[in-house]
């Protein structure tokens, strides 16, 4: 088979080509604009210089003075784009003239009726001479636009070179990308050419993804246990019909019941292998970002020619990172005892001032790194106040919330609030974040969600936070809830009964 038309070969051919036309259509829109701003940016430097040039000649002009006249023009010398400049009366009577050097010709305009225009080789440019408001005269300028040229063709080169690079780009990141897609598609071809040699419709090749390919894998398995179950049921109904005829309808009514209860069974197995793939993908990307990380940059520590500076400021990503994992492992052990109905209420006589005293302590650097303001609006006026309740749950569920501020806040204050509220303590925690959108609101408490996802902009975290806190918030029992409105802020609230039994 001719091995241009494989599919690697194809897909980057196509790539290829939709990116030659794309960028080729997008350089020739950006030439023909920069070269229309260049020749409009020209003629209206050169305009400004005719007007001065008028402004000094009106009295030369008027008076008739010519040597005054053709020493003004002279001092163009400093201007090397202009070849040659006359000076007319108001009856175009040639008053004095100028040219860049002895090869530069004399010229003379056949038409007066212009501003300015472009041949191939110049620019011509008209200006009035007006004295007292009386006009007495003109200035006709032809300009060399060699420098012109010049510039627009180094601009044509930077955008062939910059066209070169992105094609090459382009195609480095085709090679690479179209692995992707004939990967899984050659491994099927080399599994399906083991089972057509081995005749075993038994074996099953490993689904690994889940987009199309990974239905194709489904399939083909699928494709397998059919024949598989067509060659036993052959077997079994020649056995069946060569010693019981009679009992096929009872194994048939048997052979449904088992059928339905596949069904089920699959379909439970599905269903949980989905939600064992979405815990799996989360959980990985939350261990192995802050794993690399850790390993990365331990080594390079162990470069001996680091400075003190970028080694300390190694160790503190190294610390980050095993915070970060250990705050996922701590979220997975609180979701699984939630789960499991093992996490159990521990009492005791707490001073909820002191306890949001504790987590303002402990938060207020962190605010202050990133320039946040961080406040306690304690409104039971008191700095003293028991309340029966679990420690360790509470200082949870005010951590997890006070974490997601800090992290969604850019820029503005947090606020850690307290006060009384029908028989309940009310909690809030209320920043100037980047908000919740509307559409994510009905879905911010459940696992993996986060609050505002937009556009490639998602934040660190295992999305297991708000799910923690509304489960020890509802078994202390307490409620919680939120009103938010995007790029604005957030106010988390929730209360706990201020007698627990």
């Amino acid at each position: 088979m001719n091995r241009f038309y494989t599919i690697k070969n194809k897909l980057i051919v196509i790539i290829l080509l939709i990116s030659i036309v794309s960028y080729s259509l997008i350089f020739i829109s950006v030439y023909l604009r920069n070269t229309r701003k260049e020749k409009l940016n020209f003629a209206s430097d050169h305009k400004l210089h005719a007007k001065l040039i008028a402004e000094y000649c009106a009295v030369p002009l008027d008076f008739e003075f010519k040597n005054e006249a053709i020493g003004i023009l002279s001092k163009l010398k400093v201007q090397p784009d202009i070849l040659n400049v006359n000076l007319v009366d108001i009856d175009h009577n040639l008053f004095a003239t100028y040219a860049k050097n002895s090869t530069t010709t004399d010229f003379e305009f056949t038409n007066t009726d212009f501003d300015y225009y472009f041949s191939d080789e110049h620019l011509f440019i008209y200006e009035s001479i007006f004295l007292n408001h009386s006009k007495i005269g003109g200035l006709y300028i032809r300009i060399s636009t060699d420098g012109l040229k010049q510039t627009l063709l180094m601009y044509a080169r930077n955008l062939l070179v910059i066209l070169g690079s992105q094609l090459i780009v382009v195609y480095i990141l085709a090679f690479f990308l179209q692995k992707i897609i004939t990967k899984p598609i050659l491994n099927l071809s080399k599994f399906a050419q083991l089972i057509t040699n081995q005749q075993d419709f038994s074996k099953r090749i490993e689904r690994n993804q889940s987009d199309e390919t990974g239905i194709l894998y489904s399939s083909f398995n699928k494709m397998l246990q059919q024949i598989q179950k067509r060659d036993q049921k052959i077997n079994s109904d020649k056995l069946i019909l060569e010693k019981k005829n009679n009992e096929y309808v009872l194994i048939n009514k048997e052979l449904q019941v088992k059928n339905v209860e596949l069904i089920e069974a699959k379909e439970k197995a599905e269903e949980s292998e989905k939600l064992k793939s979405a815990f799996l993908a989360n959980m990985s990307h939350e261990i192995r970002t802050p794993m690399n990380g850790i390993l990365g940059f331990l080594d390079l520590l162990n470069n001996s020619k680091l400075n003190e500076t970028k080694r300390s400021s190694y160790i503190k990503i190294v610390e980050k990172s095993g915070y970060r994992l250990l705050n996922t492992i701590n979220d997975i052990i609180d979701i699984s005892r939630i789960d499991a109905g093992q996490s159990t209420i521990l009492l005791e006589d707490l001073n909820i001032v002191e306890c949001v005293n504790d987590l303002y302590d402990f938060f207020k650097v962190e605010c202050k790194e990133k320039g946040l303001l961080l406040r306690i609006d304690n409104l039971l006026n008191t700095d003293k106040y028991n309340l029966v309740s679990d420690r360790g749950k509470l200082d949870s569920i005010l951590t997890n919330l006070i974490k997601n501020a800090i992290k969604f806040t850019d820029s503005g204050h947090i606020i850690i609030g307290i006060s009384k509220d029908r028989g309940f303590l009310k909690f809030r925690v209320e920043d100037t974040g980047i908000g919740v959108s509307e559409k994510r609101k009905n879905s911010i408490f459940n696992r993996f969600e986060q609050g505002n996802a937009k556009d490639k902009n998602f934040h660190e975290g295992s999305g297991l936070g708000l799910s923690i806190s509304k489960a020890y918030v509802e078994m202390l029992g307490g409620e919680i809830a939120f009103e938010s409105k995007e790029n604005v802020g957030t106010n988390f609230y929730f209360t706990l009964p201020m007698n627990l039994q």
